[in-house]
């Protein structure tokens, strides 16, 4: 076990939005950095939390101490030849690692005769208290093949990542509507962002003005009762978190005088809902949108850097909706994103696999599956 790195350990005992970063690489696979420098290099981006998910090795964890000043989630990359996904919240050797976790490790795994079916690993994890994160679904080089994945044990989706990379202008979008359908058809599946950090020196493969990799671009924000592994994890899970690439933004509702936010569940009500939204540091010619049920209800331009933008509905008690908050510049790509409010009866979704989900969210797209 990685007693070092206590899920229990607070850093910072006060409740707040934590800026980190859940996908992260050391030199214990294809990072360039050891553990030690990563941490140092966390502190100059200014984040709190970043979690380390080195392909099939988590022997890098080993090599962390615990830091008054940032917090270190344990996690892996399960990385296998039809697709990423990250395990978070790992307190040491599990036996599904087995045959997953070898030595030297292999960022390009079969999933042959000898090792257990991938639904097998995602219920063990999910069973174990972990969560399951399916990250770059829809980048191409490394886009999630298996279509029977089992939709119930996966916690999380990665809808932004590493943005610089130049297969992300394409990945992200196609990410996010895959999870709106998620959203859709009944899934609360939490939307992360992940920078995939490896290395700092500048790529050819990135473009625009952001040529390197950085820890905590993009940013995702969580609102969590304290700085602990524990608390992080539990937010994550209650969908309290938004992802961004430089915005700050709020979103919130009020019904009856009580206000709800990013995440949150209001339950059965019928009658009006007013939102209210903010975003600053964003670039002129974005836009801010309100969406409900993955269409656009609201939108107002940015000004001066900054949009606050106001919308009211009326709901029935027969309905379920969710809304979130978009941000996208002028070409259209996304800047900020958060987890939705939800109001109404929960839907209980009557589809079940990865596949099923994506054909509805991209029809005609082709994917294969490995099982």
């Amino acid at each position: 076990m990685f007693q070092l790195l206590s899920p229990t350990k607070i850093v910072n005992p006060q409740a707040g939005w934590y800026r980190g970063d859940f996908h992260v690489h050391s030199n214990f696979s294809d990072g360039f950095l050891p553990p030690a420098m990563l941490v140092e290099t966390a502190k100059s981006e200014g984040i709190d939390f970043f979690a380390l998910t080195d392909h099939n090795i988590i022997d890098g964890l080993w090599e962390l101490m615990p830091d008054s000043d940032i917090l270190i989630i344990p996690g892996l990359e399960v990385t296998l030849k039809i697709g990423h996904f990250n395990v978070l919240g790992i307190r040491g050797w599990h036996d599904w690692m087995e045959d997953i976790c070898v030595y030297p490790y292999d960022d390009d795994l079969a999933w042959g005769k000898d090792r257990p079916p991938i639904k097998e690993i995602f219920v063990r994890a999910s069973r174990q208290g972990l969560i399951n994160c399916i990250v770059h679904p829809l980048r191409e080089s490394w886009k999630w093949l298996d279509d029977q994945t089992d939709l119930n044990y996966v916690h999380c989706i990665e809808v932004c990542n590493c943005p610089g990379f130049h297969e992300s202008d394409l990945g992200t979008p196609k990410a996010i509507r895959l999870w709106t359908e998620l959203l859709n058809v009944g899934y609360r599946t939490t939307a992360l962002g992940g920078s995939d950090y490896h290395r700092t020196v500048p790529s050819p493969t990135y473009t625009g003005s952001h040529t390197r990799e950085s820890i905590g671009w993009p940013t995702t924000y969580v609102y969590a009762e304290e700085l602990s592994s524990n608390a992080i994890l539990s937010a994550v899970m209650r969908r309290r978190v938004y992802v961004s690439l430089d915005p700050k933004v709020s979103f919130q509702a009020e019904v009856n005088g009580k206000v709800y936010d990013i995440g949150q569940d209001i339950g059965l009500f019928e009658g009006e809902i007013n939102f209210s939204s903010t975003t600053s540091e964003c670039p002129e010619g974005s836009c801010a949108q309100i969406v409900r049920n993955g269409e656009v209800v609201a939108e107002r331009s940015v000004t001066d850097g900054e949009a606050r933008l106001l919308y009211s509905d009326t709901t029935k008690l027969s309905q379920s909706n969710w809304y979130r908050l978009d941000v996208y510049d002028s070409n259209g790509a996304m800047l900020a994103i958060t987890n939705p409010i939800f109001i109404g009866r929960r839907i209980h979704p009557q589809i079940q696999t990865y596949g099923e989900v994506l054909k509805l969210a991209l029809p005609g797209i082709e994917m294969s599956s490995s099982q």
